[in-house]
């Protein structure tokens, strides 16, 4: 944590779906979305003082695959994810939401003022395990304007029924 930055932090968590429903032309979409995201971030000005990246993929595991990271001090050409498994979806929601409450209180210990907080997740909208509580969550927080809470629907095959499920709904 950068305490000599000045600038309010945003924090930002990616949730990549890398499951085995993704892979071929969606997987290339998510490959591709996450280097323009790192890159148009980094180049403008405000973000590049401010936002603060996290970047959780999920399949059969949910790994934290870059633990909140200056968007300055990322990568510019990540390493193409991979997929496999199932679609974790559920436990990805839940740890974003820790993860989110965690880093908020780290801002607030070291007395940094901090943006409303986002989180992007890019599937197929097919998850496998117990989603629907943990995406309750994610989404009361959108509708209570705590977070932003941004849905990008990623290949041919995509769920739109169960991603309308999943997102806020919109104003």
């Amino acid at each position: 944590l950068d305490l000599n930055n000045p600038a309010p932090r945003c924090p930002v968590i990616l949730l990549l779906d890398t499951s085995g429903s993704m892979s071929g032309a969606p997987i290339k979409e998510l490959n591709a979305g996450l280097k323009q995201f790192i890159q148009e971030t980094s180049n403008d000005e405000a973000a590049s003082m401010s936002v603060e990246l996290e970047v959780i993929t999920f399949n059969t595991q949910v790994n934290i695959a870059m633990p909140f990271t200056p968007i300055c001090d990322v990568e510019k050409n990540p390493a193409p994810l991979t997929t496999y498994g199932i679609t974790s979806m559920g436990k990805a929601l839940s740890i974003a939401a820790d993860e989110l409450k965690k880093r908020r209180q780290i801002y607030q210990d070291n007395g940094i003022s901090s943006y409303k907080p986002w989180v992007v997740l890019m599937t197929d909208g097919c998850p496998n395990d117990n989603w629907e509580a943990p995406a309750a969550k994610m989404r009361a927080l959108a509708e209570q304007n705590r977070i932003t809470f941004v849905g990008v629907e990623i290949g041919k095959g995509v769920d739109h029924a169960t991603m309308c499920k999943i997102m806020p709904a919109v104003n």
